[in-house]
């Protein structure tokens, strides 16, 4: 099966996220073999059913299973590259439907490649009992705070970029403001694409810097530094890693083994990002990054015009619209799956994290609502934000995770993410019927049964949650400013 690529997965143990497989299987698999590998990377038996789910829902009737892979074929019949399964994704598995074994399986990267012929577990250090006596036995050190071993790579920049999707190379091009060349007598498209970035990145070393985020060119500048790196700081930056990856600047075949390769020119780079005159750029830069990524999440889609004036009230001198446009806006839609998305209407441009379906039926709903515009937030309010998170924008969220923990037996990591699922569904409905019923969903599917007092909760957060809709305001504060 020449062509296909070969897909690295990293499936977590939702019950304890410590214990992990990086899997690598061919595109050219189909779910099913996906569903083996992962049994036999975790060394369990296939003698139950299983299912996989795209909505990460428990039992999800649309989900896939051994007979049906939603599209009307078995898994066998459908490869894994045709399940449209995106990068940094995250799926759920369930296998054993007695005991409910649930991971989540992250796609972390695709590389060009041939058929392998099997699957491989990347990463096997750990062990998980299967059907352990006590809680005492899932207990094991994490190996989260391994450190990462940076060697040089054998590889050069070229041939990475080359394992790229040819269309990631020419959102590069375009974004350097390179034309598209064609590719002759039958060569790739993706090596003629990497073969003209590096002729021009490698007569002018800054011009890489111009697709680093700030987050990025500073953890790169780690990698080659003596501070330690741990799997856990990778683990958190993949977004960053992918990019290096795609830049030609890194080699994450052995990732799962805690080691990263360096190419001679992700050691130059990573040098220039550790000079003086670059890093307070870089720092100054991820500090933009973090309010633009707010206010995103807060308004849900955003002007660009409106998302650069926020930006300089926090700004001692006026940011110049064609950097920040260029080096900080357009960046969050290259790395960060942020959508910018022009209104044919208005002619305005929009960076949001909804998808473009999404953001045409919040552009429709605010002009039937008449929202006349954005809530307001000063500079102390956005501070006190970045430094303590959702409980200041919604104060009742911190009782929801209390009883999520204590009445509904998640910990700490599991709560948050279901009262963030729960404020994502209320952004785009924040009618108090419908907020409560997604919450009462959202709840099934953790196998919670909600009680008075949870659904209480409930109320109270979606009336404190930002609503897309509203352009940031909550459901309580839109009333309030209608007089109602």
């Amino acid at each position: 099966m020449e062509g296909t690529k070969v897909y690295t997965f990293m499936v977590r143990f939702r019950d304890k996220p410590q214990v992990f497989r990086m899997i690598q299987i061919d595109g050219g698999k189909s779910l099913e073999d996906l569903h083996y590998a992962i049994l036999e990377a975790f060394d369990f038996t296939p003698e139950h059913s299983y299912i996989f789910s795209r909505n990460q829902v428990f039992y999800d009737p649309k989900g896939c299973d051994a007979s049906d892979n939603g599209s009307g074929k078995t898994e066998n019949e459908v490869c894994l590259e045709k399940l449209g399964w995106e990068l940094k994704e995250t799926w759920l598995y369930l296998y054993d439907f007695d005991n409910e074994w649930m991971f989540d399986v992250t796609l972390m990267k695709t590389e060009g490649g041939q058929d392998q012929g099997s699957s491989q577990a990347v990463r096997k250090k750990r062990e998980l009992e299967k059907y352990p006596d006590s809680e005492e036995d899932w207990e094991e050190e994490s190996e989260f705070d391994k450190p990462v071993e940076v060697v040089c790579s054998r590889k050069s920049m070229k041939s990475i970029m080359g394992q790229r999707d040819e269309e990631e190379l020419k959102k590069l091009l375009k974004k350097l403001g390179m034309e598209i060349p064609e590719a002759e007598n039958r060569k790739k498209k993706a090596d003629v694409y990497a073969a003209a970035l590096i002729d021009v990145l490698e007569g002018d070393k800054e011009l890489m810097m111009k697709l680093f985020t700030g987050r990025g060119g500073r953890f790169l500048a780690g990698l080659a530094g003596e501070r330690t790196v741990t799997l856990g700081d990778c683990m958190m930056h993949m977004k960053e890693m992918d990019m290096y990856h795609a830049c030609g600047l890194v080699d994450l075949g052995n990732i799962g083994d805690a080691v990263i390769g360096l190419t001679k020119e992700g050691r130059e780079y990573a040098a220039l990002c550790g000079q003086e005159k670059w890093k307070a750029c870089l720092e100054e830069k991820e500090r933009l990054e973090k309010l633009l990524s707010l206010l995103v999440d807060i308004y849900g889609a955003a002007e660009v015009g409106y998302l650069y004036s926020m930006l300089n009230m926090y700004q001692e001198d006026t940011l110049d619209p064609d950097e920040f446009y260029e080096g900080i806006a357009a960046l969050a839609a290259l790395w960060n799956d942020y959508t910018e998305f022009r209104d044919e209407d208005s002619g305005q441009t929009y960076l949001s994290i909804l998808d473009r379906e999404e953001i045409a039926y919040v552009l429709k709903q605010r002009k039937r609502i008449g929202v006349k515009g954005y809530k307001p937030f000063c500079r102390e309010k956005m501070e006190a934000i970045l430094e303590n998170g959702v409980p200041v924008l919604i104060p009742s969220v911190r009782r929801l995770l209390d009883c999520l923990q204590t009445s509904g037996g998640l910990d700490y990591d599991a709560s948050m993410m279901l009262a963030m699922s729960f404020v994502q569904e209320v952004s785009l409905n924040p009618a108090p019927e419908a907020a409560l019923a997604m919450g009462r969903e959202l709840l099934e599917d953790w196998g919670i049964e909600p009680d008075d007092n949870v659904e209480e909760l409930l109320k109270l957060v979606a009336g404190e949650a930002p609503s897309a809709l509203l352009m940031g305001y909550s459901i309580e504060e839109y009333k309030k400013l209608l007089g109602i």
